[in-house]
């Protein structure tokens, strides 16, 4: 894949299109990486973390994607609707339906299938909470009218505020290890065991 061809590919949300690109090794991904996903890898430089994600069935080694739309949760679907509207409210634009969840802990993306590093196309919104390490989690189990009674108690002035949810510090929201909604295109390069962070990080100059 030549650099200029991640600018051109037209991706419907949920579609993912292999990179072919010349040469050996990570090393043929580092000039797209440095390129097209130059805003979240200075962040990651910052934070010393990379952004993880699982993916089950999948076989390239890396990958263009796009999160989809109405993805599927585990989460009850009118806890999620009714978050995204908060967050529509609040101005916050990655939500739960609309964004792919990462994190920096290898635990926590392993859950979800096998290990890619997941960067961040130019341009990507974010959001996360530093009081919520995985959302699913956190609501497991509950209703809209519950979620809504608990914030009652708090005195708070939006369910945001409550939950400290925000879009903004990206490399704060590396260094928490909490989930990560990321709205926009990536860049997914499949880790190869043992070289978790030993050999592709380096060359990026995340340390």
């Amino acid at each position: 894949m030549r650099l200029y061809e991640i600018e051109d590919i037209e991706l419907n949300p949920g579609e993912k299109t292999e990179i072919h690109s010349a040469g050996e090794g990570y090393d043929k991904y580092v000039p797209i990486i440095k390129k097209y996903c130059s805003e979240s890898l200075q962040a990651m430089k910052q934070a010393g973390k990379p952004l993880l994600r699982g993916f089950t069935d999948e076989m390239r080694d890396a990958f263009v994607g796009v999160p989809r739309n109405n993805r599927i949760t585990f989460t009850n679907k009118q806890i999620v609707q009714f978050f995204n509207e908060q967050f529509a409210e609040a101005g916050i634009i990655a939500n739960r339906s609309n964004a792919i969840s990462t994190t920096t802990t290898k635990g926590g993306a392993k859950g979800f299938g096998e290990l890619y590093y997941l960067f961040p196309v130019n341009g990507f919104k974010f959001s996360w909470s530093p009081a919520i390490f995985d959302f699913g989690h956190e609501f497991a189990g509950m209703k809209v009218d519950e979620v809504i009674e608990l914030f009652k108690q708090t005195g708070a002035k939006s369910i945001v505020d409550w939950l400290e949810f925000t879009d903004k510090d990206f490399v704060a929201a590396l260094k928490s290890g909490n989930e990560i909604s990321i709205y926009g295109r990536y860049v997914a390069i499949k880790i190869l065991e043992p070289y978790y962070h030993g050999y592709l990080m380096p060359k990026l100059g995340i340390k």
